[in-house]
């Protein structure tokens, strides 16, 4: 029907003449595509392991078209990347009607095109929404059984099919802070590596280059502070992730565990590879539930005897000075720990998530992660039940994520039929 017997001729002739590869496309609002800002769940797998991302498809898809631009291929209106000439895989879950399963599926490519005049918003019964084009592809269960329907045509009380659980992927103990923190106005103390690589006159000028690109006017002064251990003797942020891409790694060289990040002051400082004790991972969950982020401060709140043991700890643990309130409120005057806060976990109430790793770690960390954001948020009800309220959709929607490692998903009906939204592009996965 429609354009089909036209695709499949094509694709027949593709096959033909030996081309490799193939991409099937439909116009622009015929069920290909996702609204910009919804939600994507997608790991990534290359040579240095796997990799989660959880966040708005737009951004994710916009970031890979800038990285590899050159690749793009445009058919119409949409841009095309075709990620399987890519060193990289991309896997995406896919419902499959034959076992009433899903899993991970490869994904073959992405789209990027204007959105029709038209896209729509289903909604469930847990507050998870979607927004799409009208004649999106949906399988419902509706009375007892799986139909497949158009995004027009869902009606209250069909169930959608979600994952009852996230897979367990490469687990990780430690973050790099450097690339968070890119953009601010800190520091990057990493003496031994850059005394080490500037040792030969071949490896100085490619430093004194980096630096001076960066708008650094004397390098060679910055090089002398460095040596003597004066003021002035760190590289900001972003100078120094230049200086580590142009010169790989100072030749393999720099070692995180030696080097340190933050303000001026002594006690402002971080390490720049951060090992995710259960000690950090407490406190990620104590500020995400009752912590509060300024300009150069951050704030705890919490009258338990034993939390506020565990937020000590963890303090001590970093090396961060703290002091008390008079309203017994925790302040951490450390710029460092306040940015990496804010940015791994957002700064107000409306505005806070859980960190973009925490679907990469190990079931146990995360537990303790969770854990830690319950006691200082969460409610146990009558039943057993544990609830939490948040003024964040993003939070909530992190949380619902993060429950999915569990095997605690299950599938919500649609509350409501689909009804009209406003867009402004539409983003498309191919798999």
């Amino acid at each position: 029907m429609g354009d089909q017997p036209e695709a499949i001729q094509q694709l027949v002739d593709g096959v033909q003449k030996g081309m490799k590869h193939q991409v099937l496309l439909g116009a622009t609002g015929t069920g290909k595509s996702l609204g910009y800002d919804d939600h994507l769940y997608c790991v990534q797998e290359n040579a240095d392991g796997e990799k989660v991302f959880l966040g708005k498809i737009g951004q994710f898809i916009d970031g890979l078209f800038e990285k590899h631009d050159a690749l793009l291929g445009l058919m119409g209106d949409t841009q095309i990347l075709d990620i399987s000439v890519l060193s990289e895989r991309y896997f995406s879950f896919s419902f499959e009607p034959e076992t009433g399963t899903s899993s991970l599926r490869l994904i073959s490519a992405f789209t990027r095109h204007a959105a029709p005049e038209k896209m729509f918003r289903v909604q469930t019964a847990c507050g998870r929404s979607a927004v799409m084009t009208g004649d999106h592809n949906l399988w419902v269960l509706r009375n007892g059984s799986l139909n497949l329907i158009d995004t027009v045509d869902v009606a209250m009380g069909d169930y959608l099919a979600i994952p009852d659980q996230l897979p367990s992927l490469d687990s990780i103990t430690e973050i790099n802070a450097l690339p968070i923190l890119d953009g601010t106005r800190l520091f990057v103390e990493a003496k031994q590596a850059v005394l080490e690589y500037v040792d030969s006159k071949e490896n100085k000028t490619v430093f004194y280059d980096v630096l001076s690109a960066s708008g650094i006017g004397h390098p060679e002064g910055k090089l002398g502070s460095i040596r003597r251990e004066r003021r002035g003797r760190g590289i900001k942020v972003g100078t120094f992730l230049d200086l580590l891409e142009t010169t790989s790694n100072m030749n393999g060289g720099y070692d995180p565990a030696h080097a340190t990040i933050g303000g001026k002051r002594l006690h402002d400082r971080l390490p720049a590879s951060i090992s995710l004790t259960p000690e950090f991972l407490r406190l990620l969950g104590y500020y995400v539930a009752e912590g509060n982020g300024q300009s150069r401060y951050f704030v705890l709140a919490n009258q338990n005897t034993e939390i506020r043991a565990r937020i000590e700890s963890a303090l001590e643990q970093l090396r961060i000075p703290f002091f008390t309130r008079d309203s017994s409120d925790f302040q951490v005057s450390s710029t460092a720990l306040t940015e990496l806060l804010k940015r791994l976990c957002g700064s107000k109430a409306g505005s806070k998530k859980l960190p973009d790793f925490s679907l990469q770690l190990s079931l146990h960390d995360l537990g303790i992660l969770l854990q830690a954001y319950f006691d200082g948020d969460g409610t146990v009800g009558r039943a057993s039940d544990i609830s939490a309220t948040t003024a964040s959709e993003r939070l909530a929607s992190d949380l619902a994520y993060a429950l999915l490692r569990f095997a605690s998903g299950r599938a919500f009906p649609v509350v409501g039929s689909a009804r009209p939204t406003q867009t402004t592009r539409e983003i498309g996965i191919i798999s």
